[in-house]
């Protein structure tokens, strides 16, 4: 059996996440992000780590009882109710479900990138009611640094899976870019604001708005419909998203070169479309084409991202095993010296040593209890928290008790 597949079901730290996915349990489950801190600050002391978002509820904890109990002591229930709509994780498998997470290779929209904002801002709660220890504050910013070391070093998250992204990417490929170019978008529904905030963030010369009706208070330039002609002459681009079919006739489109993304159903400009070349048209086959392929690429990337969390993965239980055995290294060794301390005490109240004996005497029994927890010490370095010796040390000081290994002071 290999070292990961021995440490898989109890690694070197007992990590447990308890993750609900919110797309298939009832609604009353979500937990607004606001109320996550006053929600951490009602679980008993110690670290953990609450994400919540529009997708999932997570618990992530060390110790008993187990997260799923907790989560549903938060959510109001009894945790038979919870059970079925609850997933729990131990140890390694915990471990790689954080990572995976971080990666966007556990979300509806493989490679999102929402999901880094939401787990920093999860830390951050974490932080402010005192739950982010030396573990899991650890263990967040290595899942940060997964997720964004996926997103830069493959493509998992390269290309948009929405019509907006998409429309954007084509417009930007048919003109060369947009930046310092003129965007004018038609409409004033939800499409139409959902390509302004797209198109704003690609730092566009200008951007604006043809609308009917009273313009919302939000700083951004709009013109009222009777000014189309006017912007659709200084326009480089044009999105057309009106509920009405056939508000743009080809004609009206006179500058070159233009690009236009028809997001109307029926279509906003009318058809045919005839004229000099210069003019392209991009329309809701096309948004879908460009998704769909989209899609596939960022498909043929899970393999070398879910190799970056492997790896990750490996680092961190590596990490945590060192901790444990560091930790148990230092109790061992803390029990030796406690010992040593306490017999030269006793021989020098007995012998009344001092000066340049008692120095001499120090020096000794020190040089001694290194020799003799050599032995000890590599045996625990080498089997690691798991092994027999280990379990029995870390269990010992688990318990908060100094660690007997059968070798207790006399008169203990």
């Amino acid at each position: 059996m290999s070292a990961a597949s021995a440490g898989e079901a109890e690694p070197a730290v007992e990590v447990g996440a308890a993750s609900i996915d919110l797309r298939r349990a009832p609604a009353g489950l979500a937990l607004p992000a606001a109320a996550v801190p006053e929600a951490l600050s009602r679980l008993p002391q110690g670290e953990a780590l609450l994400l919540a978002t529009c997708q999932r509820l997570e618990l992530y904890q060390v110790g008993e009882p187990g997260p799923a109990a907790w989560l549903a002591r938060l959510r109001g229930m009894e945790e038979p109710e919870l059970r079925p709509w609850v997933r729990e994780l131990r140890g390694r498998t915990a471990l790689a479900h954080l990572f995976r997470v971080a990666a966007g290779l556990d979300s509806a929209a493989l490679g999102e990138t929402e999901i880094l904002g939401q787990l920093g801002t999860a830390l951050e709660a974490a932080e402010r009611v005192g739950r982010l220890g030396p573990l899991f504050g650890w263990l967040g910013r290595t899942a940060l640094h997964v997720g964004r070391r996926v997103r830069a070093e493959t493509g998992l998250a390269r290309g948009s899976l929405s019509l907006f992204g998409a429309a954007v990417e084509l417009a930007a490929t048919a003109l060369g870019g947009l930046e310092g170019r003129v965007a004018v978008v038609l409409g004033g529904g939800d499409a139409a604001e959902r390509m302004l905030r797209a198109l704003a963030g690609r730092r566009p010369a200008r951007l604006i708005q043809v609308r009917r009706g009273p313009a919302p208070a939000s700083g951004r330039e709009v013109r009222g419909w009777e000014a189309l002609q006017e912007c659709l002459d200084a326009a480089d681009l044009v999105v057309g998203a009106v509920s009405t079919g056939g508000v743009v006739a080809p004609g009206q489109l006179r500058r070159r070169p233009l690009a236009v993304v028809d997001l109307g159903m029926p279509p906003n400009l009318r058809r045919p479309v005839t004229g000099p070349p210069g003019l392209q048209v991009i329309d809701l086959s096309d948004l879908e084409e460009r998704c769909q392929r989209n899609r596939e690429q960022r498909r043929s990337q899970i393999r070398a991202a879910e190799a970056i969390v492997e790896r990750a993965v490996e680092d961190a239980v590596a990490w945590l095993r060192a901790r444990r055995v560091a930790s148990g290294m230092a109790a061992l060794r803390a029990w030796a010296e406690e010992l040593r301390r306490r017999e030269v005490a006793d021989a020098v109240r007995r012998r009344g040593w001092s000066g340049a004996e008692l120095e001499a005497v120090e020096s000794l029994t020190g040089r001694l209890v290194d020799r003799l927890l050599r032995p000890s010490l590599q045996r625990l370095r080498s089997e690691g928290p798991e092994g027999a010796y280990g379990s029995l040390l870390v269990a010992a000081v688990r318990r908060g008790a100094p660690p007997s290994l059968g070798m207790d002071p006399p008169g203990t």
